[in-house]
């Protein structure tokens, strides 16, 4: 749906005109904004399916990709205290080639010190450990229908589990094809996930991480 079109009133009644939709050239700009809008939803609706049609329905609060870029720029600029969580909608435009890391442990408030030949890492606390797989990884997102719009957010375990179907572990004994599966599966569709926002303007440290990732199915 080219919403471009609604903008412009010439461009309205020359839609209105291929489409052959009758109207009143009298009639005020926004009844025919509206004849307009009505068709090019109809055109959308036939193209989708009714898990499509709910998922539209539920997804009408969640952000956008364009909505996070535009609060983040806010926040930064008003110096805010932040720490709140919501609903985005969006495609994944890139992931990286490493999902997985090493940890001493995924407990909270446990030690998260990456794990190399069997010791952890970490200078104060340097034991030997077998370790725990989990997810961690950077993504960049892209507003759908404009890929242009993009933005970097975190993915955790939470992310990871939901998106691949699988635990960190898991996932780290897949050999390189059946990982560019599971990778080709989501990139590029519509996805759903909750967001954490965080920001200290102190140290100007802004975090975006997604968690609960689904597919909008269509």
């Amino acid at each position: 749906m080219d919403r471009s079109i609604l903008d412009n009133q010439r461009k309205v009644k020359k839609y209105l005109e291929d489409q052959a939709i009758n109207y009143d050239p009298g009639s005020p700009p926004h009844e025919l904004r509206g004849l307009a809008k009505a068709r090019m939803k109809r055109i959308r609706d036939q193209s989708m399916t009714p898990a499509a049609k709910k998922a539209l329905i539920d997804n009408l609060s969640a952000l956008s990709v364009a909505d996070v870029n535009e609060m983040t720029a806010r926040i930064r600029s008003n110096a805010e205290t932040f720490d709140k969580h919501y609903t985005v909608t969006f495609a994944f435009e890139e992931l990286p080639s490493e999902f997985v890391k090493l940890k001493h442990t995924n407990i909270k408030g446990g030690c998260k010190g990456l794990v190399v030949n069997g010791k952890c890492t970490n200078s104060r606390c340097n034991e030997t450990t077998a370790g725990v797989y989990i997810y961690g990884f950077k993504s960049t997102i892209s507003q759908l229908l404009d890929d242009s719009i993009t933005l970097t957010v975190w993915c955790g375990d939470k992310a990871g589990i939901s998106m691949f179907g699988c635990a960190a572990s898991d996932f780290n004994d897949l050999d390189n094809n059946a990982v560019a599966d599971k990778v080709e599966s989501v990139i590029g569709v519509s996805m759903n996930a909750g967001l954490i926002v965080t920001y200290d303007p102190d140290k100007d440290d802004l975090f975006l991480c997604l968690y609960n990732v689904t597919k909008n199915n269509a």
